[in-house]
């Protein structure tokens, strides 16, 4: 989920207009002021982004579960071929997202990974 989705509806509607006036400056009023107003939008929105990444490591929710689908999921002990991770899985039980870089070969050490937080969250899907 982006820094703009998470925003309130008054921010995003701030952020458009604000946006539209840069895009259309030569037909449309774009003052200084407008371009700092801009510029704090979208500090505002990579702020927001960041806060939620660092709540769902916080809460052991899955980043990118919730990047991809916005929907926050408990992380979790899951197996593959290539060994046990972390991550999230569906309603139904099926794996969502791998959240951690790592693999383990023991279940035992995916679990005191993920109790420790000495696991490293995968950045990307």
């Amino acid at each position: 989920m982006t820094g703009y989705q998470l925003m309130t509806q008054e921010q995003k509607s701030a952020w458009d207009s604000l946006a539209e006036k840069a895009t259309h400056s030569a037909s449309m009023v774009f003052t200084a002021l407008d371009c700092v107003h801009l510029k704090e939008y979208e500090a505002l929105a990579v702020r927001l982004e960041q806060e939620n990444r660092i709540q769902c490591l916080m809460d052991k929710y899955g980043v990118i579960a919730f990047t991809l689908c916005g929907t926050r999921r408990p992380v979790e002990i899951l197996r593959s071929a290539a060994g046990f991770y972390i991550g999230t899985t569906t309603d139904e039980g099926l794996p969502l997202s791998r959240e951690s870089v790592e693999y383990w070969d023991h279940e035992d050490r995916a679990l005191t990974a993920l109790e420790d937080g000495t696991w490293t969250q995968r950045e990307e899907a």
